[in-house]
């Protein structure tokens, strides 16, 4: 951080720096919450700030962020509504997929047995983006394996 927006009427100032060569695409997240370190002096050091209850990211300090025990069912939740609205099917998951921090978001992929109106069946590939509160940012579904429903990535 080159400028803290304390002394800098509010505007933070980031530089990054790639040392490497080459092209290549980067992402990142940058997080402001308001925040109030009480007027302690900035060390640099987002986790020590005392937004969202204290201890950074959601109150629960460090990284990755803490997150919601309901990823998994409000992500299968979500899988099973399209598939409903766009096979007119059911879905039988299988096995118990595993959420895993990615940047800001958790990822949780997945299988799952699908049904479609007709009868037809088939496996599916899920994944979902998930924010840490445990709310679906964004999910999708590929039929990895049948003849259901003519469906294709979603």
């Amino acid at each position: 951080m080159l400028k803290d927006p304390a002394s800098n009427n509010g505007v933070a100032v980031i530089r990054i720096e790639d040392n490497g060569r080459g092209m290549e695409g980067y992402t990142g997240d940058i997080m402001w919450n308001g925040g109030n370190n009480n007027g302690g002096q900035w060390n640099g050091g987002w986790w020590n700030d005392n937004w969202n209850g204290g201890g950074g990211f959601g109150g629960g300090g460090g990284y990755p962020p803490p997150v919601a025990g309901n990823l998994v069912p409000n992500c299968q939740n979500n899988i099973r509504n399209k598939i409903s609205s766009q096979l007119g099917g059911s879905v039988n998951f299988q096995g118990s997929p595993s959420p895993r921090p990615a940047a800001s978001f958790v990822m949780v992929d997945g299988t799952a047995n699908v049904r479609d109106r007709q009868g037809r069946q088939g496996q599916i590939a899920y994944h979902c983006s998930m924010h840490p509160n445990g709310n679906v940012a964004e999910s999708s579904f590929n039929v990895t394996n049948g003849p259901i429903g003519g469906a294709q990535p979603r």
